[in-house]
C-alpha cells in the first residue's frame, strides 16, 4: 500500500518506499500519509471533537440541542 501517495521514479522507488514504511503512516481517519512522530499531535488537531450545545427559541418552545462537532463535519 502506498504510504505517501506520491509518484515516484522507478529509479528511486525501492528507497523511497523504505523510507515510506519506516517513518509514515496512513491516518485511519481522512486517509492522509502521516510522519509517525506527528500522528498523535494530527489526531489531536485534526479529528478531535467538540461539544456544542445551542438553546433556540421558537415562539412557545426552547429547544435545547447538542452537537458533536469534527472538522469532517457534524455526528447528531
Amino acid at each position: 500500500m502506498p504510504h505517501s501517495k506520491r509518484d515516484v521514479s522507478a529509479a528511486n522507488f525501492s528507497l523511497h518506499e523504505a523510507h515510506c514504511m519506516r517513518f509514515l503512516a496512513i491516518c485511519p481517519e481522512c486517509n492522509e500519509p502521516i510522519a509517525l512522530k506527528e500522528m498523535e499531535k494530527h489526531q489531536e488537531e485534526e479529528h478531535k471533537q467538540v461539544r456544542v450545545f445551542a438553546t433556540v427559541l421558537t415562539g412557545k418552545y426552547t429547544i435545547l440541542c447538542s452537537i458533536a462537532l469534527s472538522r469532517d463535519g457534524p455526528e447528531v
